[in-house]
């Protein structure tokens, strides 16, 4: 884990009843990001966090949200008409809130190919450098003694006994939830995220 300004983030994304399954092959599935949440952290101040990113994004194949979706994350249509902007406006300012001083960028089950995905869906070359993203999930299943099991990034502090998050599928309250695990493992008697 660098030493330096990091970020993590996550994401929300248009999706149905048993979408994740299927692997959004339903008929008109199709994986758009609605949220984007991320928090920039100083590693050389125990990760203390130092900004963060909250944009609502309208999708462009789907631009009405399903109620699983909503019942999901508590985002409902009329806010995201109200307060959604374009993905390639969510992505150039999610770039320029990495900034040049950013060491890694994280997520919790590799995000990133959400976000390429979602640029080539319009048509844009990713703003962000792809040698800059990590998935944190192994170390943090290898931390928490979960094998392979997949990690939801609400589920961390209750993992890691501090409590439940009380708003799970909130992009920027997980990628909270990331951060909260990263300093909790980062604390001197464990040496799983220490160099």
């Amino acid at each position: 884990m660098p030493k330096g300004k990091i970020v993590i983030f996550d994401l929300e994304y248009t999706c149905w009843e048993g979408s994740m399954a299927r692997g959004w092959t339903g008929e008109n599935e199709y994986c758009e990001i609605v949220q984007l949440g991320a928090v920039k952290l100083d590693g050389s101040k125990g990760h203390l966090e130092t900004a963060s990113y909250d944009a609502l994004i309208k999708p462009k194949l789907n631009p009405n949200l399903s109620d699983y979706f909503t019942d999901l994350t508590g985002i409902h249509q009329a806010e995201l008409d109200q307060n959604g902007i374009s993905f390639p406006d969510a992505i150039h300012a999610f770039s320029t809130f990495i900034g040049d001083d950013t060491a890694q960028v994280y997520s919790c089950g590799g995000d990133e190919k959400h976000v390429y995905w979602n640029c080539g869906l319009h048509a844009l070359s990713c703003p962000i450098d792809m040698r800059l993203f990590r998935d944190i999930m192994p170390i943090l299943q290898m931390a928490l003694s979960q094998g392979t099991k997949p990690i939801t990034s609400s589920q961390l502090p209750q993992m890691l006994g501090l409590g439940i998050s009380s708003q799970a599928h909130n992009a920027l309250a997980d990628a909270r939830c990331i951060a909260e695990a990263i300093r909790v493992l980062r604390k001197p008697e464990m040496t799983i995220l220490n160099d």
